[in-house]
């Protein structure tokens, strides 16, 4: 596979960029279309979440993919590939205050979230 490494190596950086902006567009028309709807706080909770698991699953996707390449070739540089978007990964996790803002919900709405 070292003949491969530099067609593995492109494919790489674009399945990675793919994942990221694919994974980001997703999140905010989705997040939009859930703040702009007329719901309760359980049902935008609810949408929420698919969206979440939507944007982590192209990002695993490709780390995972990164991490085979590197498997395969042991060329570092996919190791800092899959670390870069695991990195993008971990900062995409959801805490209450990014939800809260996100959503436009109060604390009071944030209780029952």
């Amino acid at each position: 596979m070292a003949e491969q490494d530099q067609l593995l190596q492109l494919i790489a950086i674009a399945a990675s960029f793919a994942a990221v902006f694919t994974g980001s567009s997703i999140f905010k028309k989705k997040v939009f279309e859930i703040r702009d709807a007329q719901q309760s706080v359980t049902e935008k909770a609810a949408a929420f979440r698919p969206v979440c698991l939507i944007q982590w699953a192209l990002l695993e996707g490709a780390a995972i993919f990164c991490i085979v390449c590197f498997l395969l070739t042991g060329n570092l540089a996919f190791l800092a590939l899959a670390g870069a978007v695991l990195l993008w990964f971990a900062l995409t996790g959801p805490s209450k205050m990014k939800i809260m803002l996100l959503l436009r919900l109060s604390e009071a709405e944030m209780e029952n979230f």
